[in-house]
């Protein structure tokens, strides 16, 4: 499947959201050997990495992220290179809760 840019949500600058990836409807399971890598692109092009940690319980990828940049970020998630199906979401972050009210957005927040 071709990914798409989706607006998703909404978080704080500064605050720290947990992002996952898993196995949905049947399709293969992780085996935690995978690259899980996510990618977030700030409005001003810088790039933050995370490798993501797989929890073997709950098999599947997490990883955190902390904002530090106002604006429009994308975050794609990539699995052995390729990112995953619902991938690259867009994460609108503001300075407070107040100003995302402001702007009318209502969209779920993020983490």
């Amino acid at each position: 499947q071709e990914p798409t840019d989706s607006f998703s949500g909404r978080s704080l600058l500064f605050q720290n959201d947990t992002f996952s990836v898993r196995s949905e409807h049947g399709q293969r399971w992780f085996t935690g050997q995978e690259l899980v890598i996510l990618q977030a692109k700030s409005p001003t092009e810088s790039v933050s990495v995370a490798a993501m940690q797989y929890d073997q319980h709950n098999r599947e990828w997490f990883a955190e992220l902390s904002w530090m940049e106002r604006g429009l970020h994308r975050v794609t998630a990539l699995l052995n290179g390729a990112p995953v199906v619902g991938s690259p979401l867009m994460v609108k972050v503001y300075r407070d809760e107040e100003e995302g009210e402001e702007e009318g957005e209502d969209g779920a927040r993020a983490g």
